[in-house]
């Protein structure tokens, strides 16, 4: 009998408490078996701990101290984490059906070891948990392009990690506030020229779109940190005419979200990748 693969689920938090009960029940309810939940807290001083507590018996580990930001929290996960492959949750995220690592692992048994990344689509959720987009395109040649000069593609919640990437290609940079995963990706995917595997049929979570990479009055703090990400990883330094527009378009996301919401944007930003993207 074929040996389905540990998954662990690590979950970064910092006064989530609105929200994480849903996630670490979206990872107790699911029905396969060789999993783990791991969560790092950042020392919250809400009600996290509590919630923590209340679930400790559904917890692999958990532990709250302060960190020195999310990618410090990410890194004591993943050298917890015990699992074959390696999923990473915020705590406002949850996977999104009872049998999603069910039907992820007995993908993944069958997945050729050249492959490091393998992904899914993530579901992007307003706060009454209605679908707003599907995040996740196949890795082609057209998402490559847009992967390695314009921004990160890959919805992090959608990600399964093989425990070897880390082993091989180090931890999450602690440089970055919010793109430290678009870093890492580019440090794997191009800079050692790795390919990536994509599911078209495996929704695996669902995001708010009110998390902290989703608002507008952080995008600016975002295109500059993706731009050094890319400079970092690739070596890559936009033009000074490119690199103005793009600027005036950030400024312009968050001109409209203060003024129409942060709905608003999305609506125009999946309008846009639509026509122009994909």
């Amino acid at each position: 009998m074929i040996q389905l693969p540990k998954i662990s689920i690590v979950v970064a938090v910092y006064n989530g408490a609105a929200t994480l009960a849903k996630c670490i029940e979206s990872v107790k309810q699911q029905k396969y078996l060789q999993k783990e939940l791991i969560i790092i807290d950042g020392g919250s001083n809400d009600s996290t701990v509590d919630i923590l507590q209340a679930y400790n018996k559904d917890i692999s580990y958990w532990e709250s101290t302060k960190d020195r930001g999310i990618y410090h929290a990410l890194n004591k996960g993943v050298a917890k984490a015990g699992g074959d492959w390696i999923v990473i949750l915020g705590s406002d995220d949850y996977l999104w059906t009872d049998d999603v690592l069910e039907e992820a692992g007995q993908k993944l048994i069958q997945v050729s070891s050249q492959y490091l990344i393998v992904y899914g689509r993530v579901a992007m959720v307003n706060r009454g948990y209605r679908v707003i987009a599907m995040h996740g395109e196949a890795w082609n040649s057209k998402i490559k392009k847009v992967f390695f000069t314009e921004k990160n593609v890959f919805p992090h919640q959608g990600v399964f990690h093989h425990k070897n990437l880390f082993q091989q290609y180090g931890n999450f940079s602690e440089d970055y506030k919010c793109a430290g995963d678009y870093e890492f990706f580019l440090r794997v995917l191009a800079k050692n020229n790795r390919q990536a595997l994509f599911f078209d049929d495996l929704i695996v979570s669902g995001m708010r779109n009110d998390g902290f990479s989703n608002q507008r009055k952080h995008a600016v703090e975002i295109f500059f940190e993706e731009i050094q990400a890319r400079k970092s990883a690739l070596g890559h330094e936009l033009p000074k005419c490119k690199f103005l527009y793009k600027l005036i378009r950030v400024w312009v996301k968050q001109l409209l979200a203060r003024s129409f919401g942060e709905l608003f944007v999305v609506y125009i930003i999946i309008f846009y990748d639509k026509i122009f993207v994909r």
